[in-house]
């Protein structure tokens, strides 16, 4: 859908997320990961879980720096943070982030 810019072989779905449409809301993260491996469904790549987020926008920029995980030789887009118990808030919604990768926005003309 992208251009397969981690130039990945074939077609690949990954999952960040399940909505729960009877709940209304997103699956906690463990929920997350039980559900995908009961269906044995790929998540996109988890670099790290518990994460204490006291870190300026420069330190998260240069964490999402780097090559993928799906391909070595690609670089990624970058990194998204959520809450591992989904929680809300009432203005801005669901909270999560991306930090984006500098070198990939260059790299892809974006």
């Amino acid at each position: 859908m992208q251009g397969n810019k981690y130039r990945l072989p074939g077609l690949d779905i990954r999952l960040f997320s399940i909505f729960d449409i009877d709940r209304r809301r997103y699956l906690d993260f463990p929920d997350f990961q039980e559900v995908t491996q009961k269906l044995g469904l790929q998540t996109v790549p988890v670099v790290e879980k518990a994460l204490r987020l006291d870190h300026t926008v420069q330190q998260l920029v240069d964490m999402a720096k780097g090559n993928s995980l799906l391909n070595k030789d690609a670089l990624r887009e970058g990194l998204v943070f959520r809450t591992l118990t989904e929680d809300q808030d009432p203005e801005i919604g669901r909270l999560s982030f991306k930090a984006l990768n500098p070198d990939f926005l260059l790299a892809h003309d974006e």
